[in-house]
């Protein structure tokens, strides 16, 4: 029988570890990812350009078979350039203004503030994949030379394998981490710097068009 979303058994939460999500969704994937998702994985995780829209505009999944606040995704990545040197995925999400507004400051970019995290097969200790965490950070305002831009309470789990080369498609775990208020768009939370026990890197973005 072909499991649904209404068929799934009770208490059912579809929740992987790292690994799992790397060694078995992701790399089953890869094998064609240019092929329709079997019906009873697009349930759980849904093909889907992510740089396309906002986090919180983004076709969001909920169910008792998932955490809430949070969606999986595989998603298309795009390389800076083609040269050598463009092995670094493009990080922004360039929206036009609304049909109201057509002036309105929309998009954003993604940003990782912490090392990337390799991810281990447990008998042998190889390295299966890494893990990216990023946050979303939208623009709100438009400057002479660069964007002003407010980072929220949305984040990225980017999942990719262990390959030398630029990885295309990737796995993606986006969640809300803020409190829930009904009063503006929880998109446009800023983080409390202190709630947020990550530890910061060094690295610099992802995108080197992004300027902070």
């Amino acid at each position: 029988m072909m499991i649904t979303q209404s068929t799934y058994p009770p208490g059912f939460r579809f929740s992987p570890s790292d690994y799992e999500l790397v060694s078995h969704y992701l790399t089953n994937f890869l094998v064609n990812p240019e092929k329709d998702l079997d019906p009873s994985l697009s349930h759980l995780i849904k093909k889907y350009d992510i740089y396309t829209l906002e986090s919180w505009n983004l076709p969001l999944k909920s169910g008792s078979h998932l955490k809430a606040n949070e969606t999986y995704f595989f998603t298309q990545r795009r390389q800076v350039s083609k040269s050598n040197k463009g092995i670094l995925p493009k990080r922004m999400v360039e929206v036009e203004g609304d049909d109201n507004n057509p002036n309105k400051i929309r998009g954003g970019f993604w940003r990782s503030l912490i090392a990337r995290k390799p991810i281990y097969d447990k008998k042998t200790r190889a390295i299966v994949g890494f893990l990216n965490t990023l946050y979303f950070n939208r623009k709100v305002a438009k400057k002479r030379r660069k964007d002003e831009v407010e980072k929220t309470h949305w984040l990225m789990d980017e999942y990719e394998i262990n390959v030398p080369n630029f990885q295309e498609w990737v796995l993606c775990r986006i969640k809300f981490i803020g409190k829930p208020n009904y009063d503006v768009p929880y998109g446009h939370y800023k983080v409390v710097p202190e709630q947020d026990n990550r530890v910061v890197s060094d690295q610099p973005t992802h995108d080197n068009n992004v300027k902070l």
